[in-house]
């Protein structure tokens, strides 16, 4: 025989709302009206799922985003962030859908518009930093991304962007860009960007920010395994010290605002031009190591890169600079075991399109290090 126990009266008076409030129809997301639509008296709101941004063991500090949620206003647009729009872009902090606090900053592009919101930080000397930010989509047919760049009139030596989404986004993404600031530079700007794929298509769509944040990326000090990676040591118009060349015409160090110092080359039409350095009695075998550093180049015709060789064969090598810019590139690799022979390579070659066409290229602070865990 089956018994039951009858709750009190002031038990039922409290689980009964509950009951009732659990059963109730969920309301509408901001996704599916694409405006704030202020539910009914007890009714539960369907909010896009909300991922937890893991703590990376490198970051240092606390976050130099400032109201990287959106949170404080004037004028009904957000503090501490520059706002780029045409005017048919509606941008404003909402609290239709947000990943934290009570706002979030919706972006809707009606038509082949662009949008940006930009924030200046102060560079902490030459770091790595990491930016990122959570994001909803709607119906986005351009590219929706995080982008760095520095705030120099005279060069683009900060230059980095994320990954790119589009279409729909019903949960909260993650997007993610790290990036290298040398200590000249005095500050820089994050942006979040809503823009055409390319020439003659749309940007149209609804975007959603949220959680914005800025991070230093911090590391056990390592050593610098080259000597001179910085090209400090040796005469100005010859061969620094510590490295060998092929090819060349005229070598010598250079300064600009960007980077005080720096190895500067200019080729002869079809020339290709390589500086190297042993680097077999620093390294041990089997284990992971990165060649970074900086480049550029005065045209099109010559390809810079950082190269990793072995007895005459290359092991592996970043991907060509071909640009006016300084670009900050990292290469990850693990010692042969067999290092003999080893040999870290600065190298210009040649567009086979333009091979005989003059060229100058940069080198600057090039360095080899035992790699850290994400390396």
């Amino acid at each position: 025989m089956k018994t039951y126990r009858i709750l009190p009266v002031c038990l039922l008076s409290v689980c009964l709302p509950l009951i009732v409030c659990a059963c109730s129809k969920l309301g509408p997301s901001p996704l599916n009206d694409g405006k704030a639509a202020k539910p009914a008296p007890g009714t539960m709101i369907a909010t896009p799922p909300v991922p937890v941004l893991p703590v990376d063991k490198r970051f240092v500090g606390n976050n130099l985003i400032e109201d990287g949620g959106f949170e404080r206003a004037m004028g009904g647009e957000p503090v501490s962030w520059k706002l780029d729009a045409a005017v048919p872009c509606k941008v404003e902090r909402v609290q239709d859908c947000y990943a934290e606090g009570q706002y979030s900053l919706r972006v809707a592009v009606p038509g082949n518009q662009s949008f940006e919101a930009t924030q200046r930080v102060e560079n902490h000397g030459h770091k790595e930093y990491v930016f990122r930010c959570l994001v909803l989509a709607k119906d986005v047919s351009g590219q929706v991304r995080l982008a760095v760049c520095d705030t120099a009139e005279n060069g683009k030596i900060v230059s980095a962007q994320s990954e790119a989404i589009t279409g729909t986004r019903t949960e909260w993404t993650p997007l993610q860009v790290e990036f290298a600031v040398p200590a000249t530079i005095l500050d820089f700007a994050v942006a979040l960007r809503h823009e055409a794929a390319g020439e003659g298509s749309s940007a149209m769509g609804t975007v959603w920010f949220d959680q914005c944040e800025l991070y230093m990326l911090g590391e056990p000090s390592r050593q610098n395994l080259l000597r001179n990676g910085d090209f400090s040591e040796g005469p100005i118009k010859k061969i620094p010290s510590n490295w060998g060349w092929w090819m060349g015409q005229t070598i010598s160090r250079d300064s600009d605002v960007q980077m005080p110092q720096s190895l500067k080359v200019d080729c002869r039409p079809e020339e290709e031009v390589t500086f190297v350095q042993p680097v077999e009695d620093v390294v041990k075998p089997g284990q992971r190591y990165v060649l970074r550093g900086y480049m550029k180049t005065s045209n099109s015709s010559g390809r810079a890169t950082l190269e990793v060789g072995k007895q005459g064969w290359i092991l592996t090598a970043t991907k060509p600079v071909s640009s006016p810019d300084w670009t900050w590139v990292k290469l990850p690799f693990t010692a042969p075991d067999d290092c003999k022979g080893l040999l870290a390579l600065l190298y210009c070659r040649r567009d086979k399109e333009q091979p005989a066409s003059p060229c100058t290229v940069w080198f600057a602070h090039v360095e080899l290090l035992a790699a850290n865990d994400k390396e």
